[in-house]
């Protein structure tokens, strides 16, 4: 069963216009590789302290995984930026930091994960464990989050519907090709 959703064939299709060797298209899966070491280390640094992110940007710069997916022509290095935006977006929004521009660019990152890979369901199901567990209950963080879920939710559906059919399930906007 195919995990990746469209983001990696939209935007590897447009990236191979430019060329379709082997090091050019594996450049465009660096980038969100290399994009995603300063954020890695600014989580570590919100949710401790400004050494822990550090070491989380250094851990991350030379882990064999990162490295790997970063040079790898899939969906994961992309998946992983989105991830990490996501997680420090829900951070401001955690500690009550962020308006309605932190809400917007959680909304935005979640969606962009989920169609990077749809693996990425288990960010929105961990979260929204968070969201629940969360003592004092905080409203806004509910409905800010429930606001979250809903927009990405429709965003994600038509592809969700679709993979569905591919891996077994009735299909719903495509029809199953028959023999000629």
């Amino acid at each position: 069963t195919d995990i990746h959703g469209p983001f990696n064939s939209v935007i590897l299709h447009g990236w191979a216009v430019f060329g379709t060797g082997e090091r050019w298209l594996r450049l465009l899966y660096v980038v969100p590789g290399v994009l995603m070491i300063p954020l890695i280390g600014r989580l570590g640094t919100q949710l401790f302290d400004a050494n822990v992110g550090r070491v989380s940007a250094v851990l991350a710069a030379i882990s064999p995984f990162h490295i790997w997916y970063s040079q790898e022509v899939r969906s994961y290095a992309w998946a992983l930026l989105w991830i990490t935006g996501a997680l420090l977006a829900f951070v401001r929004v955690w500690d009550g930091r962020g308006g309605w521009r932190a809400w917007i660019a959680l909304g935005l990152l979640v969606s962009l994960a989920l169609l990077s890979n749809f693996s990425a369901v288990f960010l929105v199901v961990g979260l929204s464990a968070a969201v629940l567990a969360k003592r004092p209950p905080s409203r806004r963080l509910a409905l800010g989050w429930s606001g979250v879920v809903l927009s990405a939710g429709l965003v994600f559906l038509p592809w969700f519907l679709d993979w569905y059919g591919r891996i077994g399930g009735e299909r719903v906007f495509v029809d199953t090709p028959s023999p000629m």
